[in-house]
């Protein structure tokens, strides 16, 4: 296996979702790192693209809701990728890169639902811009890893991203941040723990 093969090992519906939500999208590609150029796409790094990511901590029916339409969309995904009948060489032009090139209405709208689930259990309006999103996922960063940091003990790990569950209430209406200045701040995002 290749050094950039990245494995997150969790099994549910719920997780999967955020990963695959336009908030984990704009998050990964604003912190993290390109091939060569833009065109070649995003390089998933671990560190600054998942653990400094802040999660939603949502209610069960918010995190049911994401679970749901993160299993549509990949019922969706599999049954484009693997319909039955189709020989090896038809099934070998299938896959994830041909079926995003082609963006298909049902896959956008799969994608939709998920997205408005995911920004529902951070509490925020579906028709958040990708700005205003990065703002407030950075503003929740920075919030949750200055919380850490006062409550941690001399020596004791604090709890990472990828473990927050507990439902409490979201970040509060913030102002707009300009793109620019997102980006400068984007880098001052602070791993949990």
């Amino acid at each position: 296996p290749s050094v950039a093969l990245i494995a997150i090992a969790r099994d549910d519906d719920y997780t999967f979702g955020v990963l695959q939500s336009r908030v984990h999208d704009s998050w990964a590609r604003t912190v993290g790192s390109q091939l060569r150029e833009v065109e070649s796409g995003l390089r998933y790094t671990p560190n600054p693209a998942f653990e400094t990511f802040p999660f939603p901590r949502p209610t069960d029916a918010q995190r049911a809701a994401v679970g749901a339409a993160a299993a549509e969309l990949n019922r969706l995904r599999e049954g484009w990728l693997n319909p039955p009948g189709l020989s090896d060489a038809e099934l070998a032009k299938r896959t994830l890169t041909n079926l995003y090139n082609a963006r298909p209405t049902w896959l956008a709208n799969a994608h939709a639902a998920l997205d408005a689930a995911v920004l529902d259990a951070y509490g925020w309006p579906a028709d958040l811009a990708d700005a205003e999103i990065l703002a407030r996922l950075l503003a929740l960063n920075l919030e949750r890893a200055a919380a850490e940091r006062a409550a941690a003990t001399p020596g004791a790990p604090g709890p990472r991203a990828a473990d927050a569950v507990a439902a409490e209430p979201q970040a509060p209406d913030l102002p707009p941040v300009e793109p620019p200045d997102l980006l400068l701040a984007a880098e001052d995002a602070a791993p949990y723990g």
